[in-house]
């Protein structure tokens, strides 16, 4: 049976919990609340800047006290070594937590002493005085004998609270006066209570990005938090605005943008929501023991629940010794739901010990959820999924019940790739359909691809030099630095003629090229896989003709060429499995010529799925035609002009369809006029024989309503297909816009990345462009374009969005655009946005 290890503190520590990127350093959603500075922070900041404390050993309890308003000073100055009076005690208790003013105090002018002060501090916090019999550490004092047996009872709580600690190991010197450092400190030491007592929030987390956004024509930077109670919200920060949080940091202030991603934080909410102060706190040791609730293969993490039910996020270092049943390990071999004991060092694991689980009174019995399986998606449909694990493929069964989740929120079944890291995990130990799937991290991306000659293999610390390094860009071989590059090898994707060959054999193959897909993490460059180029190079950028899993080989540009386990496949910046190479991909092929074949060592995949068969039996289409009627909960489209029937986008290419075609409408479907760039309520369309226009502010739009304007104007319909129905998630009119016959071609298609997000322009920025080229059916490279999004539709994962709401989106999200030649600059009419 398994034994129940209670965590062990060896030094104090914040824990943290750290998750997924969000645009602009924020989450994926505005669910998670966001915190601003308060307001005339920056005059805060300078009252608290007291110039007769920056050597003094109370300085870092004094400016956090100060900057939670718990104390004061006065003239710049904290007049720390200042002796307290009962009366100015008593104050500070009912200012900051509303003690009763009509406490008897004998004589309010003289000195407070510290019995006082503990007293004082006990009553206003409500502490249950010690009864007589568990009075324990006032009498380990040999003066308690001094101190007032009325308060004896209270200062035994607010010692056993911590708040404050004898003046030396054998004295309180309950007589002794108190000054207003000493004052700071204890009031320091009971933060957190007096937090709670004011309906303040004191959080503690990490800073998982940070990252600034243009608002308003101003700089803000965004703080992402994730804190160790599981929650995640962020930190705003406006400088030119003054509305500002004070930062302690080594026991000296900061405006916030010292704070740098990855440390750590303690910080304080008040009851309005503003951030007061934070203050930075250095990692420390600590043992730590739970079960693992999460694996993150990409990131070398776990996110372990301890037994008081909080989660830890620990990172997996190269030097991190694991055992599992006293041999050693590694994070391959952990799994879900094992129990661990951890050293930590902040949240870096020094060690870490695993225990097999066993429970021999079950007999083929488990909890739901506690069998599990581990691996890369190979494929997945709408009734099963096959992974690929380290040793194996296994397939399991799938369907409308399972669960399936991503960063701790629910996804959709289409939002799986091929390449993604799962976790399978089933409520019956001899079943094979699948209860929930949980894609370990957000996106396996790799940096990219390097070529490169090898000068120097340190087989002992697992590392490779490659010097003359190219790396591959959009088709090209481009130039990386200057300078040899050192990467960590540490995985076995080592190959050269599609067999798996160690770094020792490496070792002696220095001057000869290799291929080496790469990804970044804890600051190195890591081996995502290595082929050892084998003859002349070829390049070839055309669509996979034809394709034999069986023997290895596929048709590109008329050249058969084959494909082994070393070929370095690339889909969406994500490193996948040969196997997800198929018929008809735009790809680009750089291959090997030896032996008289061609051996393919690079297949990048090229275009998007974004307007694919989905898994889960949906499509997204996007129409083009001319609405015909609008009724409840419906709209008909039809012909564009004369001579042109309505559009549907099919391969990335306007197809005319003859005859009218009936959607759904819901009071979900964003409806825009691009021509006003206003939204149109949407109840105006799905049940307009009851609106009230006078609902409808903007009076041009409201006119356009009540008359019919948009009957017989053109308009693109995003459109969510299923086998038995259609229904609309976004609708953008165009009533400026011209309509041709088909021979003049105004429409056409973009694919890319995001680059960047401009909220106060409304624009975001495009890299790794490609247009769609109709005459020879392929995607072509184009440069990084900037698109005004103020015509634009936004769907980001089937989601309408509102130009508000572009915050909402990521940089490196992969994006459908849908453009029309209607002025000199090309605009983008609908974004499908896929994160």
């Amino acid at each position: 049976m398994k034994k129940k290890i209670c965590i062990t503190i060896i030094l104090s520590l914040i824990f943290i919990q750290s998750i997924s990127p969000f645009v602009y350093g924020m989450g994926p959603s505005t669910s998670h609340p966001i915190y601003e500075g308060v307001k005339n922070g920056d005059s805060h900041f300078k009252n608290v800047s007291f110039s007769d404390i920056k050597k003094h050993w109370a300085r870092e309890a004094i400016y956090e006290v100060a900057a939670l308003k718990y104390m004061e000073g006065s003239g710049g100055k904290f007049y720390p070594d200042r002796y307290l009076s009962n009366e100015e005690i008593l104050s500070i208790m009912v200012d900051i937590l509303g003690m009763e003013e009509d406490e008897e105090i004998s004589n309010p002018k003289s000195k407070a002493t510290r019995e006082d002060a503990a007293y004082y501090l006990g009553k206003a916090l409500n502490l249950t005085p010690a009864g007589s019999d568990e009075i324990i550490k006032v009498y380990n004092f040999k003066d308690a004998h001094r101190i007032d047996k009325e308060k004896l009872p209270l200062i035994e709580a607010v010692l056993k609270k911590g708040y404050m600690s004898g003046a030396n190991s054998n004295s309180f010197l309950p007589k002794g006066y108190i000054n207003r450092a000493q004052m700071a400190q204890i009031l320091f030491n009971a933060s957190d209570d007096l937090a709670k007592k004011r309906n303040m929030l004191a959080k503690e987390g990490q800073i998982i990005e940070k990252n600034e956004v243009v608002e308003n024509g101003k700089k803000v930077i965004y703080f992402n938090m994730e804190n160790i109670d599981g929650t995640r919200n962020y930190l705003k920060y406006d400088k030119k605005s003054k509305n500002i949080f004070i930062v302690q940091k080594n026991k000296a202030i900061y405006y916030p943008d010292v704070l740098q991603k990855g440390d750590f934080l303690k910080y304080y909410i008040d009851k309005n929501g503003q951030v007061l102060y934070g203050r930075f706190t250095p990692k420390k040791d600590f043992n730590l023991t739970g079960t693992i609730e999460a694996i993150n293969y990409e990131e070398n993490t776990i996110r372990v629940l301890d037994y008081y039910e909080k989660k830890h996020t620990i990172k997996i270092n190269p030097n991190t010794i694991i055992e599992i049943e006293g041999k050693t390990s590694n994070i391959a071999e952990l799994y879900y739901g094992q129990e661990v004991s951890v050293k930590l060092k902040g949240n870096d694991a020094v060690r870490l010990i695993a225990y097999d689980e066993e429970d021999p009174e079950r007999d083929g019995y488990i909890i739901p959820g506690t069998r599990f399986k581990v691996g890369d998606v190979l494929f997945i449909t709408g009734n099963e999924i096959e992974i690929k694990s380290s040793s194996e493929r296994e397939k399991y069964k799938i369907n409308s019940s399972t669960g399936i989740t991503k960063n701790g929120t629910r996804c959709e079944l289409f939002q799986i790739k091929p390449g993604d890291k799962v976790m399978l995990t089933f409520d019956d130990i001899y079943t094979s359909e699948v209860s929930n799937i949980k894609v370990e991290d957000e996106e396996r991306h790799i940096e990219g691809i390097l070529k490169g000659k090898i000068e120097l293999v340190d087989e002992r610390n697992k590392e490779l030099i490659l010097k003359e390094p190219y790396i591959y860009i959009e088709g090209k071989w481009n130039p990386y630095g200057s300078h040899n590059i050192r990467l960590k090898a540490e995985n076995d994707k080592l190959y050269e003629d599609g067999e798996k060959i160690s770094l020792k054999k490496i070792k002696n193959r220095k001057n000869e090229e290799v291929y080496i897909a790469f990804d970044k993490s804890y600051g190195n460059m890591n081996i995502s896989k290595l082929l050892i180029k084998s003859g002349s190079s070829v390049a070839h950028k055309d669509k996979i003709k034809d394709i034999e899993y069986g023997t290895g080989k596929f048709v590109v540009d008329n050249n058969t060429m084959y494909f082994h386990p070393g070929t370095i496949v690339v889909k969406d910046n994500r490193l996948v499995d040969s196997l997800n190479i198929d018929k008809n991909q735009d790809v680009f092929v750089y291959s090997d010529y030896t032996r008289g074949q061609r051996h393919a060592s690079i297949v990048s995949i090229e275009g998007t799925g974004i307007l694919d068969d989905r898994i889960d039996g949906t499509k997204l289409i996007v129409y083009r035609g001319k609405i015909e009627d609008i009724y409840d909960y419906g709209i008909k489209i039809g012909r564009m002009n004369y001579r042109l029937d309505h559009l549907k986008l099919t391969d990335n290419k306007w197809v005319e369809m003859s005859g009218s075609e009936k959607f759904i409408l819901t009071e979900d479907t964003l409806i825009y006029d691009s021509e006003l760039q206003k939204i149109i309520p949407s109840n105006s369309f799905v049940s307009s024989r009851y609106i009230n226009y006078k609902d409808i502010k903007d009076s041009t739009l409201r006119e356009r309503v009540k008359n019919d304007f948009y009957k017989g104007k053109t308009a693109y319909f995003v459109v969510r297909e299923t086998k038995d129905e259609k229904e609309v998630l976004a609708l953008n009119m165009t009533p400026q816009l011209n309509e041709y016959s088909q021979n003049v071609k105004t429409h056409y298609s973009t694919i890319g990345e995001i680059k960047d997000i401009n909220v106060d322009n409304g624009t975001i920025g495009i890299t790794k462009v490609k247009n769609y080229n109709t005459l020879n059916d392929r995607w072509e490279n184009g440069s990084d374009e900037t698109i005004d999004l103020n015509r634009s539709v936004v769907l980001l994962n089937d989601k309408p969005m509102t130009n508000d709401e572009i915050y909402k989106l990521r940089t490196k999200c992969k994006v459908y655009i849908v453009k029309n030649k209607d002025s000199s600059k090309d605009m983008g009419y609908v974004l499908l946005v896929e994160d």
